[in-house]
């Protein structure tokens, strides 16, 4: 792979962003979109890494069924990798509309068409795609301001309105981690520094843990009973151990507060982004 580009903003737009969107699925690490400086797609395909391989290495993936993209929304769904909306060159009504899904454990396998959403406003940010309760959510703004969110039910394999509870208050990274044998969505409000974990059945979130450490949250991941959050424009990673993690009181007495620490970036490094994988092969 090339050196990371030397800036994650746009020169001209500072609040614009240029991200490359990552996917971890099925133990690999999935490339799926980016954006140069002059706002075009970054990758003509996507890439995938395995760690776990004997000789691990960057490999092309199969070609989308559309045209390259940035600025959608990407997530795993049951071990494949979900993208749906965005961008190409330039906006193009269908292509905000498409999405599709891939198994990288199969890599010869084509990636498949999802049903077109109703619309196209998730073209708007690089966001996260969420995979709960076998239905993956995702919104079209990964921070506060007015957005608009959608479900795709992958049983029925169809696209739903997004809860309104749960379009309300999602206004950071999002990630899901497993807890109590079910899949919690969790989102953290970088300016309240707030975790927060999304109750299907009431269609509401509660808080998880609050702290002065978590404001400023850019990316977010989850795996083994723990989310971690990077934090500090990257410089560390906040930690948080969910596995454990029961619904609240229905006495109304306060929840239990769930350990947390920090992990410091390695020295002159900082976090763009946080997956958590397999680890990787050493050759003897």
């Amino acid at each position: 792979m090339p050196s990371p580009p030397p800036r994650l903003w746009h020169p001209s737009f500072l609040s614009r962003r240029l991200p490359l969107q990552s996917v971890a699925a099925a133990g690999r690490l999935v490339l799926v979109a980016g954006s140069t400086q002059s706002l075009s797609p970054a990758l003509p395909r996507p890439m995938v890494f395995d760690p776990s391989a004997p000789t691990p290495r960057w490999q092309l993936c199969p070609r989308f069924p559309f045209a390259p993209r940035r600025w959608c929304d990407a997530g795993s769904a049951r071990g494949r990798v979900f993208v749906a909306g965005g961008v190409g060159a330039g906006y193009d009504a269908n292509d905000a509309r498409s999405g599709a899904v891939w198994d990288p454990a199969s890599p010869a396998a084509a990636w498949e068409p999802l049903p077109p959403m109703r619309d196209g406003p998730f073209s708007r940010d690089a966001a996260e795609a969420v995979c709960s309760g076998g239905k993956v959510c995702m919104v079209s703004l990964r921070s506060r301001g007015a957005k608009e969110g959608a479900v795709f039910d992958l049983g029925a394999g169809r696209w739903e309105d997004m809860p309104p509870g749960m379009l309300a208050l999602w206004k950071g990274s999002a990630a899901a981690a497993s807890t109590g044998g079910a899949e919690t969505i969790f989102v953290v409000d970088e300016e309240r520094g707030a975790l927060i974990a999304y109750d299907w059945g009431g269609d509401r979130w509660r808080t998880v843990a609050e702290s002065e450490r978590l404001k400023g949250a850019t990316e977010m991941a989850a795996g083994g009973g723990r989310v971690c959050v990077a934090a500090e424009g990257g410089a560390k990673v906040i930690v948080v151990d969910v596995k454990t993690l029961k619904p609240p009181r229905r006495t109304g007495g306060p929840a239990a507060v769930p350990r947390m620490w920090e992990v410091a970036a390695p020295a002159g490094k900082r976090v763009v982004a946080l997956h958590v994988l397999p680890r990787m092969t050493r050759a003897e």
